[in-house]
């Protein structure tokens, strides 16, 4: 069997394009950036290359839309600790809401990579809990 190669879009820079063609086409980001990301898929199936998206942290409607238009996605959950300082003023690293949003794409069967960040203020008991709360969610789905 052939392998493809994979190509990562990073959805945030799409989205920026995409609100500044078309700031009021769409409901949701999401909504937004699909017709952009259906065009790359086009592109992308054409050189048998399969894209991987990284929305960040999404409800269960954006992923199932999303799922149309990107082939594989992902998110990190970077770390179980919500204190920690590289997650300050960031309302999308919430764990609760990352771990929410890997369940869902399990419950939605949509390809999903994800893992955790290590350097980031962490420690070693914090890093095995969140291994071990994405095995639970990898046995589950």
């Amino acid at each position: 069997m052939r392998r493809l190669p994979v190509l990562v879009v990073l959805a945030s820079l799409s989205l920026i394009a995409f609100r500044t063609a078309a700031p009021h086409a769409a409901s949701s980001d999401v909504e937004r950036v699909t017709p952009a990301l259906d065009a790359i898929l086009d592109v992308n199936a054409k050189r048998e290359v399969v894209q991987q998206d990284y929305f960040g942290a999404a409800e269960g409607p954006d992923l199932a839309l999303l799922r149309r238009v990107s082939p594989s996605q992902g998110m990190m959950l970077e770390s179980l600790n919500a204190d920690l300082p590289a997650h300050r003023g960031a309302p999308d690293k919430d764990p609760a809401l990352r771990l929410e949003t890997i369940r869902l794409a399990g419950e939605l069967q949509v390809p999903f990579t994800t893992g955790i960040l290590i350097g980031i203020g962490e420690t070693r008991d914090e890093r095995i809990e969140s291994l071990l709360a994405l095995k639970d969610l990898h046995d589950r789905y």
